[in-house]
């Protein structure tokens, strides 16, 4: 095993409302889908710009439950 290799990416990120989940999807023997509350999720992420991108949801999108 070699050392870790850090490669800079640019990514868009798009906040969605969801109205359904469906039980079959195409990734799903890939994915695995958990759902977590803003701040939650923000503790998850080792990226620190990504954990403010998520800690600023809820003031991007109106109405936005604080838990889920």
């Amino acid at each position: 095993m070699g050392a870790k290799r850090h490669i800079a990416c640019s990514v868009q990120v798009f906040g969605l409302r969801v109205a359904e989940l469906k039980d079959k999807f195409p990734e799903k023997k890939e994915r695995r889908r958990k759902w977590f509350a803003v701040e939650k999720a923000a503790r998850k992420v080792a990226e620190p710009e990504l954990r403010e991108l998520l800690l600023a949801l809820p003031a991007r999108l109106p109405n936005m439950p604080d838990a889920a």
